[in-house]
């Protein structure tokens, strides 16, 4: 299981910074970005919320890749 959910943003002329996410939001985001959530049914939410609840989640704002690094 991770320990960390990492939801990167690159974006023009912003300063660096990690955001973290509460548990709530970062479940619906995730939810968002996988592929195949809905058609796992509960299965999916079981595994899913399983997963954020072992997690810190966070928003990574960047504006070059050199910037992230």
């Amino acid at each position: 299981m991770p320990a960390w959910i990492v939801f990167p943003s690159l974006r023009a002329r912003r300063r660096r910074g990690c955001t973290r996410l509460p548990r709530a939001r970062a479940f619906f985001k995730l939810a968002d970005c996988s592929f195949n959530y809905e058609s796992l049914g509960l299965r999916g939410f079981t595994t899913l919320s399983r997963m954020i609840d072992g997690c810190d989640a966070y928003e990574f704002t960047y504006s070059s890749l050199e910037d992230a690094q």
